[in-house]
């Protein structure tokens, strides 16, 4: 049964204290609770995080490691849950490059329609261009001039200087005589001499003449000749007038006729302002440049330049900063152009401004310059000129000066006019429409200029899909109140309320059901009056059958919802748990702080009368920015003012955009040039500004509440003063975690380690060396009252505050912590952990805490987002107590609380947009509520409360329980509408080609699919692939889709049964991370330890005893190796300097400065002494400073010898920081990482095979071919004998050299060489190590003596080295003509390094481990036991292999072992792994599609998989499969059948029903098959007669013995000819390597290599064999039935031999769509033209030029019986076989079409098109043909009934009796019983798979293999026929299983 509930077991996220919850499904259900207490953790982190994973477990690994990946959260169990979708608190973008149409997506899509259906304009010109074929150019002209008088023009020069001589000569050498230059025709030889520095235009007259439709040779010619002078342009004019008036101009490559400008193509990318294909090049797509503004530097205008007007001027008031220039040399500027430095600037003239803000030119100007220092005095005169102040400010900036950067301000680009795009995009034009019409228009207005488009028919049918998305898109912003939003608006000039609801348009749009939305406090920025709005939003989304849960503390929220969670009862360590559960009226009733905030018990505190402030104000005059309507407004400082409205109505512009900027211009920070507006006054009364927003307090772990306020820094300062740190010598920054020197090394101070688990989330596990501390233990011996630095950061607040209450510096910000509601927060908690809303708090605490020296302003933009009632008191009680200290606080704020504490109300509106940005109110709280145009004053009075509570009845609808399609036009349906029940087993069925697979899976789980990755982020979609939105009305009751295809890949030798589940990648990990590695010679663990580690190993083990830390340097393993005698002698003196005095030889202390030296031999080992120990606590700190010491001058080694006492004997531990072996000194190359473990990457793959396993050598027999030849003269291959024995070169010399040297007889015959002569001259064995050859060399001048010496690896040697070396392919071919392949000796086959082959995980290596089986490895994995750190970082990867191979296990598939190659599994093998790695998950609500997963089974496995199916659908999931199977239709809820036939014949819905009123309908061939009524038959007639010369005798058969590949055990098969051998079985039996794998490479001639004893063929018969499959007949449109089955070449012989083709010289090969030389040049003979549609499907629109008939228009004219050689490729083969009756070659093709049941089959359909049936029907037509020419054949088929409905196959029975009958032998390997009993003779392999098949355990007829006890298959044959010999059984259940079943039960 389906669960009506999300069931959460044990859920331990964060603070949630081991949850039990259950969640109601279908429900609208809000999480509540304190801040702090674990909402977030719950409804996301627990939730959606797991309903995430889960659903994108579904999808590659390649996709996952792009999305983010997500870890499996701590929870023990989660049931009935869905695929989640969040709508999360992500703040808006402040990116400067998004808008409101890149955030929804409108812009994307836009840009789509402009690069495919618009015309692009010249942007100077702003005429049309369109790059046209010349076929289309004749055509418009003739359209146009049809009859007229015409001049054909070919532009040469367009508005260009000079005197073009060249070009008049060059029309005179091709013979033209007339031109067209500036206008006037000239004669060539007349034309008048240019002026050269005047621009001209010149056009040369190609022709004159008078166009016609009937003759249009001329003017082909003529545009033809036109388009090559000018490089692709043409102009018709009428010659009747010497004016360029009446005239067109053509364009094949889009130059503009006007001008000649070039466009660049229209992409997608043009158009985009993020691409530097689109974007403005000044600007670069911002639309913004960032330049000195005058606002920011005219300082007062009231003041003149000498007074300070501008802000540059210095300090000292005599000179500007920028430029550097003092007022005296800019008086004699300011008097050379008539103005002076004491006018009030606002009264200077604007020349005069200009001076100064601009500069003076190049006008230079008297200055002076004196210094008189000490030494040196003097002065210098020169001239200079005035740059201008913002010339100098652009110049400072330019180098990154901040002193001038804080007068800049982002203004309008002056390119681009603030567009961001380059003006070739801003020209084109879609209907008439620019993209920046579009862009500027709001949405209540943009929607219906796209509705209203002027489009061609061509342009709208490309346009559909795009508008009809693009307005869905903008729909969902108007519903949401935003129609009032341009496209343009920048995300960032967005308030918080419209950035919040663009999101949730964005993700509720998508029209899913049955997943669950988790949205985090949707409401915020939301005024009162829109919650009704967004209730009604979420309630539709629960009524559609999702499960809606809400983070939520708004009281109209809570009161809506159907169910409310309330986690609590407080915040962090003292929440986590669930304090309430249930109805509103429930949660009313529990003591709680949500149940008393429902009955209205908590206030939020309000100061006892309205403060009307301090007297003075901060004034605002002619507010204008954005929406703002001009208004005053006035804020009292001294008070608490809240500003208030409806979103959108202009509180972010108002406060963000001009009182923010004015008031940081005044304090002269940096900032944004502030929002237009008159003036603002008061500035004076305010000494600072302080901005809290909830923006996080730190972006790593490391920051947290106690760095963050600064009291971490007073805690350090008391640790470093107490007296146990200064005995130590400690400082302050030895208690710092983010300083090397305290904190703990193995983690950097972080107390825990990121593991990468690369496939699954990483994985944050606890440092093993400090415990999670942070802090080395020496750091933590240091306390105050008990506490270390790491008990302090553990300490709550509150517990804080106790221990350091006699310390104010450190108490003051922990009660200010305490006051704002932040007591549960404990001191070092990461800040990535906390909450928007804490970390505004813990902003506001530093400021609280601090003694303001001036009237400060506090800004404040929704600061009770994320706050729960209760701590929204305590924030507005801290707000209150900043006033009463005489500050000011500005709030932008909807909490009805909030405002009603206020002192002072600013309301805009009344609406938002255009509808708002006026001054609706202000004044007390009181004054507000009486307003009547105020929605805050409503509010205030309670309308809107009444109004929500409304909203949970407004809809009635329950959620659909049919999932209904809606006029689906996929590939051949037609028009296809039809309701599936949800939740059901349904099967859809039909015959091939019938549209099955374009309904299930093109159409519903493509939609389904793309639905759901639409709610993705824009970067996570790039890595899923464009899932194109098909076409299709709609869908409904549609859920997140998941697909099982029907792949036929037969797999990548690199790839396994590990590698193809993703197994493999897991195990990488695994031992990555948990593995142990080891040396490879010795197998000693490679550990590294630092000196702390080091320190408490020896004390644990050897506490009492005495001993030494030495540093190993000479002997084994030591630092250096060599002669130790000698080394000791030379480093001596150099350690006596060192300070060291003793050292260990050979286990003995001697000191090194004593007389006698120590007695060593050269293989002593000699280790120096760094210190003696008594092993004890107290010497922790020493020893760890003797190992590190000990490690540095060791390379790393550290040894600790343990002297002997008493009983005990002594001991010597050896130790490496960097991990090296004891013995040899090995170390890791690289630190364990997954790709080490891959052999697949160049990292980890052996270094010798590459990773394959298995490596090339030189095959000695295929290089010796003739061993009684001498090998220099003809027993080598002879390619190579040049080079090795036959040269003069290098290799033959060399070669003569060995033979010398080990008298060997190179002139006898290779096969009388002995065996070890023969070993040494092919393999090198016993060479020498080196061989000195001498070349001697004369030349008619020289004589050259050449001396080398070179080791001898064998001519075989040489051979496998060229071949390593070479990158010459042809060299390489011919090398691998002498190559076999041979196990790799470097890594023995276990394909992958070293290192990364004996690491260890549980004493397990990984390739060991992959060669075990999936039972085994599963059976390790429960038993394996790793070290708690290991344990904790690999968990979720062990728990995921475990799931993984289950999963294989529970499809049968436990036999097979991991490192067996896929492409040596059976088609039921390989299905089957695909299957588990898909349907693993533990999802509810999803639609599973799948694609004939029965394909490759045997009918007993494919009762296992229906049972799965059935699983899934109990779970409550809807399950479509295509599938012929009857057996899997029985047990189907529903079946859908299509038809009635294939191709255009099919593609309706034929019925649908149950499987009984299936079975019922007379019109459904499925029915029939279903009633037993398609039943296969063989042929009762003889053989067919054939040419007696080819026949073979009667009982001619081939047998194959003692077969042996892969699983087989010496299989014996044989074959008649002239009947169906058949071969069935188990899957994974051992059929395909039979046949595929040993019969068919037996039949081509290929050596046995040990695969086969031997192959019996009948005499006289010349092997030739057949292979028939599902693949593919083409991969491209051109392929098509007419090209594969040589049909086509009759065709164009036949056309090219009628008149017309004679009278034009066509041959054949012009009628050929892939010639060049007929089809069309328009769509290069594809009929139809590709429009990439980037998110939407991809078009293929007509060819306007040959309207879809492939052809040009001359071959068009060639006519045969009245038709084109394009009809009759139209043709069915039926309709092609009446046509074509006169011509037998055709006839004869034509008819084994039809023979094959494909009479309805067009002869042009392209191939890409056919289904796999049709296809394979294809093969066997073709072979239908040449069979009947040829010589008996071995025909193999594997599994044909692949895809084929019953009435399918009785066509496909037929072909096969046919074949057997024309004398050839049919081998079927086949699972399809009725198939089965139609073969002579039947061979069953089994009994089971893998290591339990490979025996023939039953053969003969299929009734004697029915009947045979041993056969798996004989139960299943003739099930039917014996069914209905049984009286009627009761009446079944629809899941029932067949029959057959129950029979054999």
């Amino acid at each position: 049964m389906t669960t009506s509930a999300i069931r959460v077991r044990g859920a331990r996220v964060h603070n949630l204290a081991n949850v039990d919850v259950e969640i109601p499904r279908h429900r609208l259900v809000a999480i509540t609770g304190v801040s702090g207490s674990g909402k977030s953790s719950l409804a996301f982190d627990t939730l959606f995080r797991e309903g995430q994973r889960r659903f994108l477990e579904t999808l590659s690994a390649y996709a996952r490691q792009f999305l983010g990946r997500m870890e499996k959260p701590d929870v023990d169990a989660i049931e009935g849950l869905a695929p989640a979708i969040a709508v999360d608190q992500a703040a808006a973008s402040s990116s400067p490059r998004s808008t409101v149409g890149t955030l929804t997506e409108v812009f994307d899509h836009l840009r789509v329609l402009f690069a495919r259906a618009g015309v692009p304009h010249c942007p100077k010109c702003d005429i049309p261009l369109r790059s046209m074929t010349p076929e289309a150019i004749v055509q418009a002209a003739l359209e146009e001039f049809d009859g007229q008088s015409v001049l054909v023009l070919a532009p040469l020069v367009r508005d260009r200087k000079g005197e073009h001589r060249d070009v008049f000569e060059g029309l005179k050498r091709r013979g033209l005589v007339r031109a067209r230059v500036d206008g006037a025709l000239v004669r060539v030889e007349e034309a008048p001499a240019l002026a050269r520095y005047v621009r001209h235009t010149i056009e040369a007259v190609v022709d004159r003449l008078k166009p016609s439709a009937a003759e249009p040779a001329r003017l082909r010619e003529a545009v033809q000749t036109a388009l090559e002078l000018s490089s692709g342009d043409v102009i018709v004019a009428r010659a009747d007038s010497g004016a360029a008036a009446l005239e067109r101009g053509w364009s094949t490559s889009r130059n503009c006729p006007g001008c000649g400008a070039d466009t660049p193509p229209l992409e997608p990318r043009l158009f985009s302002f993020n691409s530097p294909h689109g974007a403005c090049p000044s600007c670069e797509g911002l639309g913004l440049q960032r330049k000195p503004s005058e606002s920011r530097l005219v300082r007062d205008p009231k003041l003149t330049i000498r007074e300070g007007a501008l802000a540059v001027t210095r300090k000292q008031g005599d000179a500007l900063s920028y430029p550097h220039v003092d007022f005296e040399f800019l008086s004699r500027v300011a008097e050379a152009f008539d103005f002076d430095l004491d006018t009030p600037w606002r009264e200077l003239s604007r020349s005069a401004k200009k001076v100064v803000l601009y500069g003076a030119g190049d006008e230079r100007f008297d200055d002076r310059f004196e210094w008189n220092g000490a030494k040196y005095q003097g002065s210098v005169e020169w001239k200079r000129r005035f740059k201008g102040v913002i010339p100098a400010l652009q110049q400072a900036g330019a180098k990154g000066q901040p002193a001038a950067l804080k007068y800049f301000s982002a203004q309008a680009c002056e390119d681009c006019s603030g567009t961001r795009l380059k003006p070739a995009a801003l020209a084109v034009k879609v209907g008439g429409v620019s993209l920046r019409e579009l862009l500027n228009l709001s949405i209540a207005e943009f929607e219906p200029r796209i509705v209203g488009l002027a489009l061609t028919q061509r342009e709208a049918r490309i346009a559909r899909d795009l508008k009809a998305e693009i307005l869905r898109r903008s729909a969902f912003l108007r519903q949401v109140g935003l129609e009032y939003l341009t496209l343009a608006r920048g995300a960032d000039t967005l308030s918080g309320g419209e950035a919040q609801r663009i999101r949730l348009a964005a993700q509720l749009g998508s029209a899913l059901q049955g997943v669950m939305y988790v949205l985090d406090e949707p409401s915020i920025g939301l005024h009162a009056r829109d919650h009704a709005q967004l209730l009604g939003a979420l309630q539709g989304l629960r009524d559609g059958g999702n499960t809606v849960v809400v983070v939520e503390h708004i009281e109209a929220t809570l009161r809506a919802a159907d169910h409310i969670i309330d986690v609590g009862p407080g915040a962090g360590r003292n929440g986590g748990r669930i304090v309430a559960s249930g109805t509103p009226e429930e949660v009313a009733q529990a003591d709680t702080p949500t149940g008393r905030f429902l009955r209205g018990e908590l206030k939020v505190p309000a100061p006892e009368r309205r403060r009307a402030g301090n007297g003075h104000k901060l004034a605002i005059r002619g507010a204008r920015a954005f929406n703002l309507k001009g208004f005053d407004v006035q804020f009292p400082l001294g008070a608490l003012t809240v500003v208030s409205g409806v979103s959108g109505s202009g509180k972010s512009t108002l406060i963000e955009r001009i009182l923010t900027p004015v008031l940081r211009a005044h304090l002269e920070l940096e900032g944004d040039e502030p929002g237009e507006h008159d003036s603002v006054e008061g500035l004076k009364h305010v000494g600072d500004l302080v901005w809290i927003d909830a923006t996080p307090i730190g972006r790593t772990p490391r920051s947290n509440p106690a760095t963050y306020t600064g009291v971490f820094d007073v805690i350090r300062d008391l640790f470093a003063s107490l007296p146990e740190s200064k005995m130590r010598g400690y400082t302050k920054s030895r208690f710092s975690f983010n300083v090397a020197g305290g904190r703990c090394e193995a983690c950097g101070g972080a107390g825990a380690k990121l593991v990468e688990l690369q496939f699954l989330a990483p994985v944050t596990v606890e440092c093993d060396e400090c415990g999670g501390e942070r802090f080395q233990a020496q750091t933590l011996d240091v306390r105050f009252k008990e506490h270390s630095i790491a008990d302090v950061l553990a300490l709550t607040v509150d517990e804080a505050l106790e221990l350091f209450k006699d310390h104010p510096k450190i108490a003051r910000p922990l009660e200010v912590m305490r006051e704002v509601g932040l007591s549960y927060l404990t001191l070092g908690q990461p800040s990535t952990t906390i909450s928007g809303g804490e970390a505004q708090r813990i902003k506001l605490v530093t400021e609280l805490q601090k003694r303001a020296r001036s009237h400060t302003v506090y800004l404040l933009d929704e600061p009770t987002t994320g706050l729960h009632p209760q701590d929204v008191a305590k924030l507005v009680g801290a707000l209150q107590k900043l006033v009463d200290a005489g500050h000011s606080v500005i709030l932008i704020e909807h909490n009805l609380d909030v405002i009603r504490a206020a002192d002072h109300l600013i309301d805009l509106g009344p609406g938002g947009g255009a509808n708002g940005g006026e001054l609706v109110a202000c004044g007390t709280p009181e004054a507000v509520a009486r307003e009547p145009r105020s929605a805050t004053g409503a509010a205030l009075r309670g309308e809107f409360a009444r109004r929500s509570k409304l909203v949970e009845d407004a809809s009635e609808r329950r959620p659909s329980d049919v999932l209904a399609v809606v006029d689906a036009n996929t590939h051949n349906l037609k028009h296809v509408s039809l309701e599936i029940p949800r939740d059901s087993l349904v099967v859809l069925t039909g015959p091939s080609g019938s549209g099955k697979s374009s309904l299930a899976l093109d159409t519903i789980y493509t939609e389904g699919r793309r639905r759901f990755v639409e709610s993705l982020s824009t970067y996570a979609r790039q890595f899923l692939g464009n899932r194109d939105k098909p076409p299709v009305e709609r869908i409904e009751g549609l859920g997140p889709s998941v697909a099982v295809e029907a792949s036929t890949s037969r797999g990548h030798p690199r790839s396994t049964v590990a590698t193809t589940t993703e197994i493999h990648d897991h195990l990488r990990v695994l031992w990555a991370r948990a593995g142990t590695p080891r040396c490879p010679t010795h197998r000693t663990p490679l550990v590294a330890s630092d000196a702390a580690r080091i320190a408490k190993t020896v004390l644990k083990a050897y506490a009492g005893r005495k001993g030494w830390v030495v540093a190993p340097l000479l002997g084994p393993g030591g630092a250096e190796s060599g002669d130790a005698a000698e080394l000791f002698d030379k480093h001596l003196q150099a350690w006596k300097a060192a300070g060291f005095v003793r050292a260990l030889v050979d286990g003995v202390e001697q000191r090194l400065d004593a007389t006698n030296k120590p007695k060593l031999t050269p293989t002593s080992r000699v280790d120096l002494v760094v210190d003696r120990f008594n092993f004890d606590a107290a010497s922790r700190a020493r020893l760890a400073e003797a190992a590190e010491q000990a490690a540095e001058h060791a390379s790393g080694r550290v040894s600790v010898v343990v002297a002997p006492a008493g009983d005990n004997e002594g001991a010597r531990l050896e130790f490496s920081t960097a991990g090296a072996c004891a013995e040899c000194g090995h170390r890791l190359a690289h630190k364990l990482d997954p790709r080490l473990f891959s052999f697949n990457t160049h990292v980890g793959a052996c270094a010798d095979c590459g990773g394959l396993g298995v490596a090339s050598r030189c095959d000695p027999a295929k290089l010796v071919v003739d061993p009684n030849l001498p090998l220099v003269d003809g027993a080598l291959h002879a390619k190579f004998a040049r080079y090795l024995v036959k040269g003069k070169g290098y290799y033959e010399h060399l070669f003569l050299q060995v033979a010398r040297e080990h008298k060997v007889d190179v002139r006898k015959p290779f096969a009388k060489l002995s065996a070890a002569q023969q070993a040494l001259l092919l393999h090198g064995v016993g060479a020498k190590a080196q061989y000195s050859v001498t070349i001697d060399r004369e030349s008619a001048n020289a004589e050259i003596e050449e001396r080398f010496t070179a080791p001898w690896t064998g001519l075989c040697g040489h051979v496998d080295a060229w071949h390593r070396k070479t990158e010459d392919a042809e060299w390489s071919a011919l090398l691998e003509t002498v190559m076999t392949t041979v196990r790799c000796p470097t890594c023995e086959g276990e394909r992958i390094g070293a290192d990364a082959r004996v690491t260890t995980v549980g004493k397990a290596r990984l390739p060991e481990f992959l060669t075990w089986s999936v039972s085994r490895a599963l059976a390790w994995l429960a038993e394996l036991e790793l070290p708690r750190a290991a344990s904790d970082a690999v968990t979720p990867v062990v728990a995921e292999l475990r799931s993984r191979l289950a999963l294989l296990e529970k499809v049968g598939l436990g036999y097979l072992t991991l490192d067996r190659a896929t492409h040596t599994l059976s088609g039921g093998e390989a299905r089957r792994v695909r299957l588990s790695a898909n349907l693993g998950s533990q999802l509810v609500g999803v639609c599973y599609v799948l694609d004939e997963p029965t394909v490759g089974l045997h009918p007993g496995d494919v009762e296992r998989l229906t049972d799965a199916l059935r699983e899934l659908v109990e779970r409550g999931n809807s399950v479509l499969v295509v599938e012929h199977d009857e057996s899997v239709m029985r047990r189907a809820d529903y079946l859908v059948d299509m038809g009635p036939g294939a191709g255009r014949l099919g593609g309706n819905v034929v019925a649908s029903g149950t499987p009984d009123e299936i079975e019922a309908n007379r019109a459904s061939l499925t029915g029939a098959a279903l009633r037993g009524e398609l039943s296969l038959a063989r042929s009762e007639t003889a053989p067919l007669e054939g040419d007696p010369a080819l026949r073979l005798p009667a009982g001619s058969k081939l047998r194959l013995v003692g077969a042996v590949g892969n699983n087989l055990r010496e299989v014996d098969f044989e074959a008649r000819f002239g009947a169906i051998s058949g071969l069935c079985g188990p899957s994974g039996a051992g059929k395909s390597t039979l046949i595929l794998d040993t019969l068919a490479p037996a039949l081509n001639g290929e050596a046995p290599n040990g695969r086969w004893k031997k192959l019996e063929l009948p005499e006289e018969w010349t092997p030739r064999v057949v292979l028939i499959d599902a693949t593919p007949i083409g991969r491209t449109p051109s392929s098509t039935p007419a090209t594969y089955t040589g049909l086509l070449e009759p065709i164009r012989e036949l056309f090219s031999r009628t008149p017309d083709a004679r009278m034009l010289g066509l041959g054949p090969s012009h009628f050929s769509f892939n010639s060049t030389k007929g089809r069309c040049p328009a769509c290069e003979g594809k009929g139809a033209q590709l429009v990439e549609m980037q998110f939407l499907a991809d078009l293929w629109l007509e060819c306007d030029e040959c309207q879809g008939r492939r052809y040009a228009p001359a071959v068009l004219d060639v006519k045969y019986r009245g038709k084109s050689v394009a009809d009759v490729l139209d043709m069915s083969v039926d309709e092609a076989l009446e046509f074509l009756a006169a011509h037998p070659q055709a006839v004869s093709i034509l008819k084994t079409l039809h023979d094959v049941g494909l009479g309805y089959m067009s002869l042009g359909q392209s191939s890409t098109t056919l289904s796999g049936g049709e296809a394979q029907r294809v093969k066997l037509a073709s072979e239908l043909f040449e069979g009947a020419t040829r010589a008996p054949s071995v025909i193999v088929l594997d599994e044909p009934s692949t895809g084929l409905h019953a009435s399918d196959v009785q066509k496909l029975a037929a072909v096969l009796d046919r074949l057997a009958r024309e004398g050839h032998a049919v081998v079927l390997i086949e699972h399809h019983v009725e198939l089965l009993t139609l073969c002579d003779s039947l061979v069953e392999l089994g009994p089971g798979g893998g290591v339990h098949g490979g025996r023939v355990i039953a053969a003969g007829t299929p009734r004697e293999l029915a009947a045979h006890p041993a056969s798996v298959t004989g139960p299943y044959l003739f099930a039917r026929e014996r069914a209905r010999s049984l009286a009627p059984a009761a009446p079944r259940k629809r899941s029932a299983r067949l029959p057959t079943q129950e029979l054999r039960s």
